[in-house]
């Protein structure tokens, strides 16, 4: 039997909570380990440390999702989290990338939507859908501002190749078949990027590329 995704909900909105729990309840392949209204309460959980992706609400009261991120990452750096918003702000996405989301996901989805992005981010480790992409970089300088999301290394002329394609939004095959090499190469070479980099996820590389004029907007 296939191991399931271990997921858990933070939302203060319980009728929307709610609403995602039942929908993760129709999936074999995905287990629903608990909820909370208050980040709080994950924190406290005893379910926390099992995870494998956290859905994840910004505006709560007490402590908001961008807190909660920063407390959830020095517990359980490996955790991969979707951020669930009514909102595709530039400011916000550039913020939440930084602190490691590794998706988004808006709350007026459907419900298709909400199950790709579990397993998009479970298999790929990250989940943007195109309205969200576009704004990740369309006028990338306005809100990335000074900060600098990456530390400049040099990258290898098949490093850059690699994320090219990954800017073009190919999978790792898509990549290995592009480059004739091995799918396991292209996974070591994506992860010394992201190493070299310093960045958490896979868009924190398409900032770069941007940035760096690797790829054109």
């Amino acid at each position: 039997m296939a191991k399931k995704i271990k997921v858990a909900i933070v939302d203060d909105q319980h009728l929307f909570a709610d609403g995602i729990e039942q929908l993760l309840a129709q999936y074999d392949d995905i287990k629903c380990l608990g909820k909370a209204d208050r980040g709080a309460k994950l924190l406290a959980s005893d379910y926390l440390t099992q995870l494998d992706i956290l859905l994840m609400d910004i505006e709560m009261p007490e402590m908001d999702g961008f807190e909660l991120i920063e407390k959830v990452r020095s517990t359980v750096p490996e955790l991969k989290v979707i951020v669930l918003t009514m909102h595709n702000e530039k400011a916000m996405i550039s913020r939440m990338l930084d602190l490691g989301a590794n998706g988004f996901v808006t709350k007026d989805a459907d419900s298709s939507e909400f199950i790709d992005s579990i397993f998009e981010v479970h298999n790929n480790n990250y989940y943007f859908n195109d309205h969200i992409s576009i704004k990740l970089i369309k006028d990338l300088s306005k809100y990335t501002g000074n900060k600098r999301l990456y530390e400049t290394k040099i990258l290898t002329g098949r490093e850059i190749e690699v994320v090219k394609l990954i800017c073009e939004e190919y999978t790792n095959q898509e990549i290995a078949d592009a480059l004739h090499i091995s799918s396991r190469t292209v996974e070591n070479t994506r992860h010394r990027i992201i190493r070299k980099l310093n960045v958490r996820n896979l868009a924190g590389i398409v900032l770069y590329a941007v940035k760096e004029g690797i790829v054109e907007v």
